[in-house]
């Protein structure tokens, strides 16, 4: 669009008395790349008609006067075509039945009633009456904007997964071994650190559960301890397959079947540090991975 030039600005002369005025020009095809157009003959793809005559608008202009409590408008659309003129025409006269016809408030209707719509070849005018009460309205709503409470975001699956975020854990005196098959009382389920087993675990995937006390020696070493409780099987083999994914899990990983948690969760742990979600969220284990493979725990052992 472009303010109109030339023989163009003596189109004002036809946009009658006026206390400001102004022509544009519609290049061609203008109207026809603008996503509010496309948006809006989607929605009415079931109706009976197209919005083609939108794209064969040449000229728009627009003037009012202010006076008697009101602002009188008047627009005039100059189109290429006069049978899109018509269809123009048509449609307003379609929306303007179906606007009366639902009984609209007391203002509503004295606006309606002063709306009019006339055609003349290829030139449509539209010419309609604001109240003063219209206008204080809408410059009240305008002037309020900066203060209308904001909705928040929805909230992304990401967010909607997390049962908590990574927490620091203190750490439990950790120094001596225990004899297998002996437990050991944890502060936090699963373990980040603690007394343990002698024998860690093989880095790697695990079907079955495995004693905390044999993991949390993992955990001195500096790897991450995986545990899962899902009972979706398609859940398991995502988990699997995001693992896979991750370079460091095969270097500082143990993945394990484990009941103490929720049905549906994923804990990772490191040493003094736990994180729970649910389900699988690949980001998130990597980025776990990314901030404490190999950099925590008194002993760091690849595996």
């Amino acid at each position: 669009l472009s303010p109109a030039s030339g023989k163009l600005a003596g189109a004002l002369d036809d946009l009658g008395d006026r206390d400001f005025g102004i022509v544009i020009e519609v290049s061609a095809d203008a109207l026809a790349d603008q996503d509010i157009l496309s948006g809006l003959g989607e929605g009415l793809g079931d109706l009976p008609f197209s919005l083609d005559f939108f794209e064969s608008i040449s000229n728009i202009g627009v003037a009012g006067n202010v006076g008697n409590d009101a602002l009188s408008l008047r627009v005039v659309l100059e189109f290429t075509d006069e049978e899109e003129a018509q269809g123009m025409s048509q449609f307003l006269d379609g929306i303007l039945g179906l606007a009366g016809g639902f009984a609209p408030d007391p203002e509503t209707q004295e606006l309606l009633e002063t709306l009019e719509v006339g055609r003349t070849g290829k030139r449509i005018t539209i010419s309609v009456v604001l109240p003063e009460s219209a206008l204080s309205e809408l410059a009240g709503e305008l002037t309020q904007m900066d203060s209308v409470e904001t909705i928040p975001s929805p909230v992304t699956e990401t967010e909607t997964d997390t049962l908590e975020t990574t927490k620091d854990v203190a750490v439990m005196p950790s120094a001596e071994h225990v004899p297998d098959n002996v437990g050991v009382t944890y502060s936090t389920t699963p373990p980040t650190s603690g007394k343990h087993w002698d024998r860690w675990a093989e880095c790697g995937w695990y079907d079955q559960e495995l004693p905390d006390e044999r993991i949390v020696h993992n955990l001195e070493h500096g790897n991450i301890v995986v545990s899962y409780n899902l009972s979706d099987p398609g859940e398991v083999a995502a988990l699997k397959n995001a693992l896979s994914q991750i370079s460091l899990h095969q270097a500082w990983g143990v993945a394990r079947r484990y009941s103490e948690i929720p049905d549906g969760t994923v804990a990772l742990a490191a040493w003094g540090r736990l994180a729970e979600y649910r389900g699988v969220s690949p980001g998130q284990i990597e980025r776990f991975y990314e901030a404490y493979a190999g950099l925590l725990g008194p002993e760091r052992i690849a595996c």
